[in-house]
Parts: structure tokens; C-alpha cells; sequence
């Protein structure tokens, strides 16, 4: 799979079962961006680490993720956007 790919997944995986902050995912399916990156990356760890990570990284101007997806007020719509923005880094 590629980068770009990856991000899509995890930005499509968020619209369509929920968006949380908190936990990698909850019991209802919904996933922070890190447990929807992870869930779909599976068996793709080098793509996941050597390129998408960095690119949202970059895409939020070297903030971390987790922190940036955990922010009080952060809504799921901004973070499907850094998902899908983060490609230009790729």
C-alpha cells in the first residue's frame, strides 16, 4: 500500500465509523487518527513510519499527532482534512 493510499483508508475509515479522542478506538468502532491510521496500516509499518507519520507531522506544521487529535475543540472533520491534506508531503 502506499502513503497516499494509507491516508485515504484512515480518513475513509473515520467518515464512516466515527472519529474519537482519547483511546485508539472505542467500543462503538470509532477510532482517534492514530488507531485509524493503525487499523488500516496493518502489515504496512515501514510505509506508516517512513512516510506517513512524517507527512502529517508536516501537514500540522511539526505538532504530534496524538496531541493534535486529542485537543479539546478538535472536530472530526478537521482531522479527516489533515488526513487528507498530509499527501501533498508524501
Amino acid at each position: 500500500m502506499t502513503g497516499e493510499e494509507l491516508l485515504a483508508r484512515a480518513a475513509d475509515l473515520l467518515e464512516r465509523e466515527g472519529w474519537c479522542q482519547g483511546v485508539l478506538r472505542t467500543r462503538e468502532g470509532h477510532h482517534c487518527m492514530l488507531g485509524a491510521l493503525e487499523e488500516v496500516g496493518l502489515g504496512c509499518a515501514e510505509v506508516l513510519f517512513d512516510q506517513v507519520i512524517p507527512a502529517i507531522t508536516a501537514e500540522l506544521g511539526g505538532e504530534n499527532l496524538v496531541r493534535y487529535n486529542d485537543t479539546f475543540g478538535r472536530t472530526a472533520e478537521e482531522v479527516i482534512t489533515t488526513l487528507r491534506n498530509a499527501k501533498r508531503w508524501l
